[in-house]
């Protein structure tokens, strides 16, 4: 991409239209204060009138295609990353977007110092005619269309740079206000239609006074100034309520706004309004409240089928169906929960059973597992499921080890722990209005068996030779193949080594 691909930018028909506008506001501006000094403001009498005006004149044509060059080589300088975006065609880089966000302010700036130095210019152009009401008239002339020339051109330039801002604001939204605010915008307005012409009135009626111009027109006059005061003192008062009124509700409801990015889902907007000003707070709060009660949904919903399966279930759909996936089983079931129950309250048994399988999924979740269901006082965990992980033996079989020896420490009741591998169903199982995340396949079943068996086991261990070859070597070197009958099956080496000693000593496994 060169230069002339971006230049050709200035004939894109939003830069375009925006370019134009903003010649022919700043020139129709410049026309019309020198027409009010030449033609329609009284001016101090002057010695050579005619010629000062053909002075001015002249210099008016000069200083036009002179400002239009020095002041848009400006514009064009600071807004060429602009360009560039619109060259190169896609969304702006975060410069880019940045450099985008404050052109309307970048505009503003460099036509404020264009009339401040056109303004100077006229004073100087006009020293030789030596009259000093004449260079305050064109001071305050130009200041008060200048200022007219600028606000119409910031409210007509940002509206026409909309497409553009709102494509910058989806890249870079800005921590802090880049434009006028709604009172700063209605104050403006206010200037714009009603400040600038009745100071123009009193302009007049403050050089007719000082001329003393007669009894009668001086009466005149001051009633005039007078008046054109209190209507401008009332207005700006009036609007500035206005103002408020728009500004301090949408203040309000910007700053709740931030509340609830933080994570504040009990802010609420007072709604004290009946316009559409109170409609935007209560669909505000409105909004809120629904938030809020999704969030309480998806809490519980994670609460009942647990965080992986919610999280995928948010970034993939929750449709039913299922695929085929290499997973890691763990089941865990607990012995003489039955007893338990006969012989404790059943509040004691809640509790029993909780403090249960809080370690369990603990211990689990620590190791990068899902608990697809509890069944009763068993629990059945998965691993590469509903995440799919490369290695989902490794972690399965050191979170058998660690399950062991939490529970031996934590808990009196006793327990047997499965584990197998294989290929087995995952995904959604049901009917079409409710239907819960589960692992159907042969490691399930396996793990289901293995449980069994470990509860004559001092180790309270036992996974298939299938887990111990997939898993790495470090963890395979803790396990040691055994025979259990007809089964050939893996047990922790430590545990193993105990079971051993424990066999010499008693002359049995323990039941």
């Amino acid at each position: 991409m060169n230069q002339w691909d971006v230049l050709r930018q200035l004939a894109h028909p939003i830069v375009l239209t925006y370019i134009l506008s903003m010649l022919m506001i700043n020139l129709i501006a410049a026309m019309t204060a020198l027409l009010l000094i030449g033609a329609v403001l009284p001016i101090p009498v002057l010695e050579d009138p005619e010629g000062v005006w053909e002075r001015n004149v002249g210099w008016f044509l000069l200083a036009v295609p002179f400002a239009a060059a020095t002041f848009g080589g400006l514009h064009l300088r600071y807004s060429w990353p602009n360009l560039m975006w619109l060259a190169r065609g896609g969304t702006p880089r975060a410069y880019e977007a940045h450099v985008a966000l404050g052109q309307t302010k970048r505009q503003v700036m460099i036509e404020s110092g264009a009339w401040v130095a056109a303004t100077f210019c006229f004073v100087v152009v006009n020293l030789a005619a030596r009259s000093p009401e004449l260079l305050v008239l064109i001071v305050i002339t130009t200041a008060l269309v200048g200022s007219v020339s600028v606000t119409l051109g910031y409210i007509i330039g940002e509206r026409m740079l909309r497409p553009l801002t709102a494509i910058a604001m989806s890249v870079r939204f800005p921590a802090a206000h880049t434009a006028p605010g709604v009172g700063t915008r209605i104050v403006l307005i206010w200037g714009l239609t009603t400040a600038v012409p009745v100071l123009g009135v009193v302009m007049i009626s403050v050089s007719q006074i000082t001329d003393h111009a007669g009894p009668a027109a001086t009466e005149m006059n001051t009633a005039v100034l007078v008046l054109s005061l209190i209507a401008m003192i009332i207005g700006f008062v009036g609007i500035i309520v206005m103002a408020r009124s728009i500004s301090d509700p949408l203040q309000q409801v910007s700053d709740a706004m931030h509340r609830v990015e933080a994570g504040d889902l009990s802010t609420r907007a007072a709604v004290y309004d009946g316009s559409e000003i109170g409609q935007l707070q209560a669909g505000f709060n409105s909004m809120v409240k629904g938030l809020a009660e999704r969030e309480r949904l998806a809490e519980l919903f994670s609460k009942h089928v647990g965080e992986e399966v919610a999280r995928a279930a948010l970034e993939h759909g929750n449709a039913r169906g299922g695929a085929l996936r290499k997973v890691s089983a763990l089941f865990i079931d607990l012995t003489g929960s039955t007893r338990l129950a006969a012989e404790k309250p059943p509040e004691v048994v809640v509790a029993a059973l909780n403090e249960f399988f809080e370690l369990v999924v603990d211990t689990v979740s620590e190791h990068g597992g899902f608990v697809s269901k509890f069944e009763g006082d068993a629990a059945v965990a998965v691993f590469g499921a509903p995440l799919e992980i490369p290695d989902s033996v490794t972690p399965a079989l050191q979170c058998a080890r660690d399950m062991r020896a939490t529970l031996h420490a934590r808990i009196a009741l006793d327990f047997g722990i499965g584990v197998a591998f294989g290929s087995a169903l995952a995904g959604n199982i049901g009917a079409a209005e409710r239907f819960e995340y589960t692992v159907l396949g042969m490691p399930v079943i396996k793990a289901t068996q293995l449980s069994d068996h470990a509860k004559t086991r001092p180790s309270r261990v036992l996974a298939t030779v299938e887990a111990i070859n997939a898993a790495d070597s470090d963890e395979a070197a803790q396990w040691q193949i055994i025979r259990l009958g007809d089964l050939t099956v893996a047990e922790p080496l430590l545990a193993a080594r105990l079971s051993d000693g424990a066999r010499k000593t008693t002359g049995g496994a323990p039941s």
